[in-house]
């Protein structure tokens, strides 16, 4: 089967523009701005592509108060999941900040993470599920996972909940 470069880069394109996007939204750019220094960076992206993914992006911000303060049990209300046409590897895509130990000199740090899913486990479930699959990567041996907070979903149109 051929892999197409161009389509590689578009998506790697959008990716990245979705991380930059959600970031700088929360700064208060408008989506011009952001469009205009990703293009000044030298990304390439479409306007429309760029525009629905800002929206999806604006959307997570939105319900992110909502999300931090639901209860860790239980499935995440389908209100607070923004809906996205983007394609995702599971029908959810969650985002979040994991908190991790460094075995070796016992410090710790936090990163800001996303993962896939296939149903809406909820806080504590999509959790779990990011450190028990945290443990089948090799550096998982130097570090731990010691929580995960999550912070935004979204759900990929069409797709069963």
């Amino acid at each position: 089967m051929a892999v197409s470069v161009v389509g590689l880069a578009a998506k790697a394109a959008r990716a990245v523009f979705r991380v930059m996007g959600f970031e700088y939204s929360q700064l208060g750019w408008s989506a011009n701005a952001i469009i205009a220094q990703f293009k000044a960076w030298g990304g390439e992206i479409r306007r429309t592509d760029a525009l629905q993914i800002i929206r999806s992006v604006t959307g997570q911000m939105k319900y992110q108060k909502q999300v931090m303060a639901a209860p860790e049990e239980g499935p995440l209300n389908r209100k607070w999941i923004t809906e996205t046409d983007a394609e995702l590897k599971g029908n959810y895509q969650v985002f979040g900040l994991a908190v991790y130990k460094d075995v070796v000199t016992g410090q710790e740090r936090s990163t800001h993470i996303s993962f896939f899913s296939d149903e809406n486990l909820g806080k504590e479930g999509w959790g779990q599920q990011f450190i028990d699959s945290f443990g089948k990567f090799d550096y998982s041996s130097f570090y731990r996972v010691t929580s995960v907070g999550v912070r935004s979903a979204i759900h990929q149109d069409g797709k069963p909940y």
